[in-house]
């Protein structure tokens, strides 16, 4: 997975930039469970075990919070498309980022934006 959005359009604020730089930092070391499983240097099964005993949440749970968390900052702090949004929080395409959002949020990222863009 990578922060697939070209940083260097000019449409993109400074902050905004900056925003997607911190946001694929964040994401770039946890794209998905089996890359957290290998990290520490466990076994699947085990390092799912211990994880959700810890944090009482499974660590793909953990990742779609991460990723959402992070479209909602940038839904409400920036005018960026949907499918850029969707690209830098790690989703693979504006559909899967759309169905997500919607399953976790009970409304659209669209929708979200409207209620809460400050």
């Amino acid at each position: 997975m990578s922060v697939a959005l070209d940083l260097s359009r000019s449409s993109h604020s400074a902050s905004t930039v900056q925003r997607l730089a911190e946001i694929g930092e964040l994401l770039r070391g946890v794209g998905h469970a089996l890359a957290l499983e290998a990290r520490v240097g466990l076994s699947v099964t085990h390092f799912r075990r211990r994880f959700s005993a810890i944090l009482h949440i499974s660590p793909s749970r953990y990742i779609t919070t991460i990723r959402v968390n992070a479209a909602i900052k940038l839904l409400t702090s920036t005018r960026m498309l949907l499918t850029e949004i969707a690209h830098a929080c790690g989703f693979y395409d504006q559909s899967h980022f759309i169905r997500t959002f919607k399953r976790i949020r009970r409304q659209t990222p669209a929708q979200y934006r409207r209620a809460h863009f400050d």
